[in-house]
């Protein structure tokens, strides 16, 4: 279940950005853009990143980030009102998921939907 405490999201944000606001090293600068991109999806739900997003899905050979990618694409597709690509992402998803856990849950999604908000 994904919290919904919209607040603590932003303060946890917040602390992390000042955490990382001085360090360059690359790890730090992934945990950066990635702080920034569940912001932009969950807080911010700014659907202008999909075309991001899916350049770097075709760029992943990874399953199980491309599996992410594909949640993040589907719920911004959602966001949209367009149920029809949020439907395709979500079964792509399914389909990179190697977990079984995660399979479940997905296809639990598939048939609502409204599990995205």
């Amino acid at each position: 279940m994904q919290t919904k405490n919209i607040d603590l999201s932003k303060e946890t944000r917040y602390s992390l950005l000042e955490l990382l606001k001085n360090k360059k090293d690359h790890k730090s600068s992934l945990m950066l853009e990635e702080i920034n991109q569940l912001n932009a999806i969950y807080i911010e739900k700014d659907t202008s990143i999909i075309k991001d997003l899916l350049e770097t899905f075709e760029d992943c050979e990874n399953k199980d980030i491309k599996c992410l990618l594909c949640f993040r694409i589907a719920k911004l597709y959602y966001y949209m009102n367009d149920k029809d690509n949020a439907q395709k992402y979500i079964n792509l998803a399914i389909d990179y998921s190697e977990n079984e856990k995660n399979k479940h849950d997905l296809i639990k999604i598939l048939n609502n939907l409204d599990e995205l908000i």
